[in-house]
């Protein structure tokens, strides 16, 4: 039947191509994964450097100690931050996945290779569209 199971595609999957075929196209976002965490983390402690700046009454957030204390809306806004940096690794390495996955496809139903890999991709997209097609 047309209607196939997660189970029965993972099977058909498993035995088709083995254990590699279960990790097809996930290369790009696993190579990106360690610079987005680290762009994340550095990026909420900007977004937390740029809310104090901006605080004007900022004495009313300091405790006893001295210390610095943000606000719950403090702390979403620097979080909302923290993810313009990161959607500059992220939207590249989900750009080529995807493109690598419908190339694994189309290789499926016989049809030909345009991308070797990852790094053809990019660089084959940058050379075709600029750094704007990345995105």
């Amino acid at each position: 039947s047309m209607q196939a199971s997660t189970f029965s595609l993972f099977r058909n999957t498993f035995v088709k191509e083995g254990i590699p075929g279960l990790y097809r196209g996930v290369s790009a976002p696993l190579v990106a994964v360690t610079p987005i965490f680290a762009l994340s983390f550095w990026g909420y402690d900007m977004g937390k450097r740029v809310v104090k700046y901006a605080d004007v009454g900022a004495s009313t957030h300091v405790t006893e100690g001295g210390s610095y204390e943000f606000s719950i809306k403090q702390l979403v806004v620097a979080g909302g931050l923290s993810a313009i940096p990161t959607t500059v690794i992220t939207a590249p390495s989900e750009r080529i996945k995807c493109l690598l996955q419908v190339q694994a496809n189309e290789i499926e139903r016989g049809g030909k290779a345009k991308y070797t890999g990852m790094v053809d991709c990019g660089r084959q997209i940058l050379r075709e569209g600029g750094i704007r097609s990345l995105y």
